[in-house]
């Protein structure tokens, strides 16, 4: 028999040695593979059920209440001693990691001090040791993935202290954003960018109106020099209820600072601003699309918004969202004004999102409209026609 990759007139035998030495190697690097890797993963990945029988034999209130009674003491030395003891009475490592995740939760409602964070990120790069066999892959998942609770104590911890840091400079009348942005400069840990902006927008709900608007000018002019401050400004519009602050602002931030804003909306002004505000938004070109699907919600009840929409469906950049928007939210009125425009249009771009929009829309008397079209003898759109005939063969 030949080999695979054997070409020409040369022997096979002399690929031998060859396949010889690579087999050994695939062997020697799968068994170091095996001895590093997968024994230690292995040896303690199980069943779910088998977990919880093990945790069944715990009395977890019990547990709970020595947590909470170690961390009532105000010397907190001495309370993480208590922790550790009872860490080390676990009589296996399910209920080590479970009792080390039941500290871990606690924590998280505790007020951080210098020996307790010290504590919890000693567990930032703990070596999980129980898995438990995944539903939805091979792989195995940590059971109580204490590296992952050690690190959302420690942002919980953050989202506090700058929350407290803002306020305190908000009231101090200096910028409260300025030296958070130099901590951020110097780190790139995404998480932590993410606490610290979740714990400026906490703070900008706290502090009353005059302070808020002591700092509008400042963060305008350094509007653009960090994401901070463009943070600040979205959410002093909303906590301000500020028309002229959100209007500025869903024309000037970025598409991140405004996606879930536009959701927000509806929370914060009446329906007849919201609206205003919406079609505004359309301007920007980063959240254009974004903010013509949240116009949709108001199509149904409001007519000009229809033909508005409508001109918006012969727009070059938006015209895909539109036809979109239209589709889902197509009434007689709409479904008149299609018909209409596609029967006296002259612009070749304009007939085929018209039709796209009667394709989405999908229903009896749509899938008429375009059969109509298709049917006409002598047409301008000859070569529109035959394309559209396709999506009814589709």
């Amino acid at each position: 028999m030949k080999l695979a990759f054997y070409r020409g007139t040369r022997s096979p035998a002399l690929y031998l040695p060859t396949l010889f030495f690579l087999c050994l190697q695939l062997f020697s690097v799968n068994q170091l593979y095996a001895k590093n890797s997968i024994p230690d993963l292995y040896r303690s990945t199980m069943k779910v059920s088998s977990i919880q029988a093990k945790l069944a034999k715990v009395d977890k209130l019990q547990l709970r209440n020595s947590i909470k009674d170690a961390l009532l003491q105000s010397d907190k030395a001495i309370a993480i001693e208590k922790l550790q003891i009872l860490i080390g009475k676990s009589s296996d490592l399910i209920q080590k990691e479970f009792t080390i995740q039941q500290i871990l939760f606690a924590l998280m409602q505790v007020p951080e001090t210098t020996e307790l964070r010290q504590f919890v990120s000693g567990y930032r790069q703990y070596d999980n040791q129980i898995f438990q066999k995944h539903d939805e892959g091979p792989l195995p998942v940590a059971s109580f993935n204490i590296r992952e609770k050690a690190q959302a104590v420690l942002l919980a911890w953050l989202k506090t202290s700058v929350k407290e840091q803002v306020v305190h400079n908000f009231v101090d009348g200096t910028d409260p954003l300025r030296s958070l942005i130099a901590q951020l400069e110097h780190n790139q840990w995404k998480q932590q960018k993410f606490a610290v902006t979740a714990g400026v927008i906490k703070a900008v709900w706290l502090v009353d109106e005059a302070l808020l608007r002591s700092q509008i000018l400042n963060w305008r002019n350094n509007f653009k020099t960090h994401a901070l401050y463009q943070q600040g400004l979205v959410n002093s519009a909303l906590r301000l209820n500020d028309e002229n602050l959100m209007m500025e602002m869903l024309n000037k931030a970025d598409q991140v600072n405004l996606s879930i804003t536009l959701q927000k909306l509806p929370q914060y002004f009446d329906e007849t601003t919201t609206i205003r505000l919406i079609v505004s938004a359309i301007n920007n070109k980063q959240i254009a699309s974004q903010a013509l699907y949240a116009l949709g919600h108001y199509l149904p009840n409001h007519s000009e918004l229809k033909s508005f929409m409508m001109d918006k469906l012969f727009d070059k950049a938006s015209g895909g969202t539109a036809a979109a928007v239209i589709a889902k939210n197509a009434d007689d009125k709409i479904m008149h004004q299609l018909s209409r425009s596609l029967a006296s249009t002259q612009n070749k771009t304009h007939a085929a999102r018209i039709l796209l929009t009667l394709k989405l829309i999908n229903t009896f008397e749509s899938k008429q409209l375009i059969e109509n079209f298709i049917e006409q003898g002598s047409h301008p759109f000859a070569s529109l026609q035959q394309e559209v005939k396709q999506w009814l063969v589709k």
